[in-house]
């Protein structure tokens, strides 16, 4: 891991979770091999034993997070250049593009997306938002520094073709199928399914993106942001439909709509989004013990798929109680399974051929308890296999583009895509289908593309007069 030096501006740091070898024999190793490249590091080269190693979801190591606790450890001994924090944008450069994305927190050199909270939600727009600006992103940047993003735009990388992730695709994909089927366009399957994955990202997501700063700092803090980020559009979408049709109704604004009959609604609810920030807090609340995060840091597959299972055997012994039939099954119990299982792909991705295809196994059985042998279970299980054994695709730059404005703007294309229905009705007087699906897209992406605008204009303004919701400084690392 790279620390700071006082003389060389960088030093090296080898960290070994073994006590054997020894720190002198380790350090002669090292210093053999650094010499083999061409480095003679001299006293800037340290050398720690029997350290825990923090890792990823994925098991990388978290380099970061070694260099700060080296940094807070010999603060008397290193003397490092004090980190420029501002919560003012400057004008250009990444660091500048970075305090945009997060408008009123603290961005410095060291602040990363993981540590400024954030979530699949943003990843896209941001990777969208960068690559336009400076080029290609490389691999795992959202655990990268915001001082190592900027060397890597001094790499020159770019290009015609790009790295696109499956997930990116399979959100996408998914909510065309869903608003498709939503307008009467085309039926992708006879018993549905398509949501069940976009759970599934949703908590390979959460274990992507959001753990590794649960785990080092032991705050769920960024898990809560994410349910504010898809609450606020909802509330206000739901705001703006009772306003124009002058008709109140008080559950779909608490969000909590999906726990009572759809039939005696008749404006707007949105219980995808409502189940969706359900699951959050229920993993925000697990996650909010100490020893659960103990045992998911050391074994993540393993607790992973122990939740999955205590999901399912859950919402068997709740629907002994509580047939949810009448809501369609629009609980978050119902659709835990999915939640889980996604943490479970997220825990094997990277890793062995083996690990992998035993986390697919896994998924697989999931997905056949709950579908059965079906066109459903087919394309869901056929997304995960993707979603594990190709985790990027190489694609023309305008073929990323599209696919990435589609599913970063998957909700607001949710959220909207009914009101599109009855407008392009309005204006034909006839149903258009397809229509109706091509205006919902491109209405999903500017109504996605207006509503970021408004919100970092608002936090930006929030957080220069009011110091709230949070000129919010990424929280210090716990030290192991």
């Amino acid at each position: 891991a790279r620390v700071p030096d006082a003389l060389r501006g960088d030093g090296i740091l080898v960290v070994a979770s073994s006590s054997e070898p020894d720190a002198d024999a380790l350090r002669k190793v090292a210093a053999a091999a650094l010499k083999e490249l061409g480095i003679e590091a001299g006293d800037a080269l340290h050398v720690s034993t029997g350290t825990a190693i923090p890792e990823t979801a994925t098991g990388k190591p978290v380099r970061r997070t070694l260099s700060e606790e080296f940094v807070a450890a010999r603060s008397p001994i290193v003397t490092a250049l004090p980190e420029q924090k501002s919560s003012t944008p400057t004008n250009g450069g990444v660091l500048g593009f970075v305090q945009r994305s997060f408008p009123g927190q603290e961005v410095g050199k060291n602040a990363t997306f993981e540590s400024l909270g954030g979530d699949s939600l943003g990843y896209i727009q941001f990777s969208l938002g960068f690559e336009k600006r400076f080029g290609a992103l490389p691999s795992g940047w959202e655990s990268l520094t915001v001082e190592q993003l900027e060397r890597s735009v001094s790499d020159g990388r770019g290009g015609f073709w790009r790295h696109l992730e499956s997930a990116t695709l399979g959100r996408a994909f998914f909510m065309i199928c869903i608003v498709a089927l939503h307008l009467g366009t085309f039926m992708y399957s006879s018993n549905f399914g398509a949501a069940y994955f976009l759970f599934m990202l949703a908590g390979y997501s959460v274990s992507r993106f959001q753990w590794p700063e649960i785990s080092r700092t032991g705050k769920v803090w960024t898990l809560l942001g994410t349910v504010s980020r898809v609450a606020v559009p909802s509330v206000l979408m739901i705001v703006a439909m009772q306003l124009w049709t002058r008709h109140f109704e008080l559950k779909p604004l608490l969000l909590i709509s999906n726990f009572f009959d759809p039939r005696q609604y008749h404006v707007a609810y949105f219980y995808f989004s409502e189940i969706y920030m359900q699951l959050l807090l229920i993993v925000a609340a697990i996650f909010s013990f100490r020893r659960v995060r103990e045992m998911f840091r050391k074994w993540p597959m393993l607790c992973s798929t122990a939740l999955l299972v205590a999901s399912i055997a859950a919402s068997h012994e709740i629907e002994l109680y509580w047939d949810t039939n009448y809501l369609f099954h629009r609980t978050p119990h119902w659709c835990a399974w999915a939640f889980a299982s996604g943490m479970v792909m997220a825990s094997a991705a990277g890793r062995s051929l083996t690990i992998r295809a035993l986390a697919l196994a896994i998924v697989g059985i999931a997905t056949v308890n709950h579908f059965g042998f079906t066109s459903a279970a087919y394309y869901v299980g056929g997304a995960c296999a993707v979603l594990l054994f190709m985790p990027e695709l190489t694609v023309p730059l305008p073929v990323k583009t599209v696919v990435g404005e589609i599913a970063g703007s998957s909700m607001f294309m949710y959220l909207s895509h009914a009101q599109v229905r009855n407008l392009v009705t309005r204006l034909f007087h006839a149903p258009m289908p397809w229509v109706s699906l091509i205006c919902a897209i491109g209405f999903g992406v500017l109504y996605a593309r207006c509503y970021g605008w408004a919100e970092a204009t608002a936090r930006e303004f929030a957080g220069r007069h009011w110091n709230w919701p949070g000129k919010r400084t990424p929280p210090a690392p716990a030290h192991t």
